[in-house]
């Protein structure tokens, strides 16, 4: 009974921490679409990784849209981050603070200074008391 009761409690911590994140793997491709319907709490931090596994120089385009559900005092901010190898990310571009002044938002991001990451994290952080949702998010990989 003991081991039933480990098992299943093991098995409920590891489909909650599955939620937490999404892995994206593009494989050969340069272009991936996740239609989403992910809320962000307050106070909450979502991650989206993706897999490039890329090996030539490269720039790349990001767009997330975001809409409020509850509440409009927003303050959601998004980062996009690369890496080489491992899990040091260096941040690319600036940081996006949406502050709802609209019932939803669009951002995106267009780097254009060649690098040869191969793998991409996005951070979207609700800094708010109010709900925000990703409805979708588009990567893609510019080879140069």
């Amino acid at each position: 009974m003991k081991k039933l009761i480990f098992f299943l409690t093991l098995s409920l911590a590891f489909i909650g921490l599955q939620a937490q994140d999404v892995t994206l793997r593009m494989a050969d491709k340069t272009y991936v679409e996740y239609n989403t319907n992910v809320s962000v709490p307050s106070a909450a931090t979502k991650w989206f990784l993706i897999i490039g596994d890329q090996h030539v120089p490269q720039t790349q385009d990001f767009v997330i849209h975001l809409d409020s559900i509850s509440g409009g005092a927003h303050a959601t901010t998004v980062k996009l981050f690369g890496t080489k190898f491992g899990t040091t990310y260096t941040q690319i571009g600036s940081t996006v603070t949406w502050k709802a002044t609209t019932a939803d938002t669009t951002i995106l991001f267009s780097n254009d200074t060649i690098n040869r990451y191969r793998n991409y994290k996005v951070e979207v952080v609700n800094d708010s008391a109010d709900v925000t949702t990703i409805d979708y998010l588009k990567f893609k990989l510019w080879r140069e």
